[in-house]
């Protein structure tokens, strides 16, 4: 992966048509053309993926998958001290750290969480799905970084679930963010959304896994989790919200079972 640095921001023209993104800046440019929505995972990859990859089968080719993703360069399983300090202020133990095969780009100061499967198959990529890298996303920890998160990837598409093998398979809890995901999947099934919004796409690929789904988002996201869990009943879900003061990551164990058992 080469290096390339974020351009410009503008309205994301996917969050548009949803009535989003009033302050036209969802969508980051980056310089080496690709763009990627860090609220509804809108993506188009960069100019040279384009070059190398045949993009006739794919019916939207805004959001068309390069057949090739790399990590950056110099990813390593050493991860920097302030990486762990940061993952350990949520709790995030060395097993699960290596189970999910997190990594460190030192170039970047990038906290990699790669994701593994293969979509064409239709697979849910898990810490045991151990296919061809299909996604990653990245912490910033870079002084004042223009933007805390960094992704390439089909995210749109992306089934992240963890603690699929809990006996409680028939829920599934669905948070923002990697390091909640990892937490709450302690417990029961999880699935990252990487932002605010589901769409058809994931439902479906849902449908064939669980009736029953709970969202738990950010306090600042409120109005967003009630949204996905009404689109959730329409699309013939049970469907059911988690309203907390903190993100999930940031409770105990003992908390976020709480709340779960609450609703399930």
């Amino acid at each position: 992966m080469t290096n390339n640095a974020l351009v410009i921001r503008e309205q994301c023209p996917r969050c548009k048509n949803l009535g989003k993104d009033r302050s036209k800046d969802n969508l980051a440019i980056y310089s080496d053309g690709h763009k990627y929505c860090y609220s509804c995972g809108y993506y188009i990859p960069p100019s040279w993926y384009k070059r190398l990859t045949n993009l006739t089968n794919s019916k939207n080719d805004d959001i068309m998958l390069p057949s090739i993703i790399g990590l950056p360069g110099d990813a390593q399983k050493e991860i920097s001290v302030k990486a762990i300090q940061w993952l350990g202020q949520y709790g995030i133990m060395r097993s699960e750290i290596e189970q999910n095969r997190l990594k460190w780009s030192p170039s970047r100061n990038f906290l990699l969480f790669p994701f593994y499967g293969d979509i064409a198959a239709d697979k849910v990529n898990s810490p045991d799905n151990k296919g061809s890298l299909i996604a990653w996303t990245a912490r910033d920890f870079s002084i004042n970084p223009k933007t805390k998160w960094y992704s390439i990837g089909p995210f749109y598409d992306l089934l992240n679930i963890i603690g699929l093998q809990k006996e409680t398979k028939d829920v599934i809890i669905v948070v923002e963010d990697p390091v909640s995901c990892i937490k709450v999947g302690r417990h029961v099934p999880c699935l990252a959304l990487f932002g605010s919004v589901m769409d058809y796409i994931r439902f479906n690929r849902l449908k064939h896994i669980t009736e029953h789904l709970v969202i738990w988002l950010d306090k600042d996201k409120v109005k967003d989790s009630y949204r996905i869990a009404e689109q959730a009943k329409l699309h013939g879900f049970k469907a059911g919200n988690i309203i907390s003061e903190l993100d999930p990551k940031c409770y105990s164990n003992e908390q976020i079972l709480e709340f779960i058992t609450e609703v399930i």
